[in-house]
């Protein structure tokens, strides 16, 4: 049911999220299949003014961007992978993405919104955010509740029939 019911929202309300909140669905997050290596770091922002930054630094890279939903959410989670082939982490992108998966889970049963997006521009992200150049950014993820006229058009997910194979 959790999943089922998630959904992207790109409109969100300014009313304010627990960091708690966030922080207990990253711990869940953490819990993800990894070999041991846990190859992910997630950066919460959560400051207006770096939010800013963020958007500014997205939207510049097409004209045509509006990305008012990463200054209106309340947090941004910035989902970043360690690089390091040839090792036992050589699937750490995999493991990452699905520990994004658990976290969407996660902030769904909390009774959150969020929106996965994969920005362009990764490098000048991470060095706003201060990470180091052996991290890929894979996803950020803006999270909080969903602005009372946010409107979700209605999706028809295929049918187990569809993409189940016996």
């Amino acid at each position: 049911e959790i999943a089922r019911d998630r959904r992207s929202v790109h409109k969100f309300s300014s009313k304010p999220v627990d960091l708690a909140i966030i922080e207990r669905c990253i711990l869940a997050a953490g819990t993800s299949p990894s070999v041991g290596s846990e190859p992910w770091t997630f950066c919460v922002v959560s400051d207006k003014e770096i939010k800013a930054q963020i958007r500014e630094i997205i939207e510049s890279k097409r004209s045509d961007a509006d990305k008012g939903y990463l200054t209106a959410a309340p947090h941004l989670v910035l989902i970043f992978v360690k690089s390091s082939y040839g090792s036992k982490t050589d699937y750490a992108e995999e493991a990452t993405s699905i520990a994004t998966g658990i976290l969407l889970c996660a902030l769904q049963a909390a009774g959150l919104n969020s929106l996965v997006t994969t920005p362009l521009n990764c490098v000048r992200l991470g060095k706003l955010l201060g990470r180091p150049a052996s991290e890929k950014l894979l996803f950020l993820i803006p999270v909080g509740y969903a602005a009372d006229d946010c409107q979700v058009p209605v999706l028809r997910r295929k049918p187990v029939e569809e993409i189940l194979v016996k």
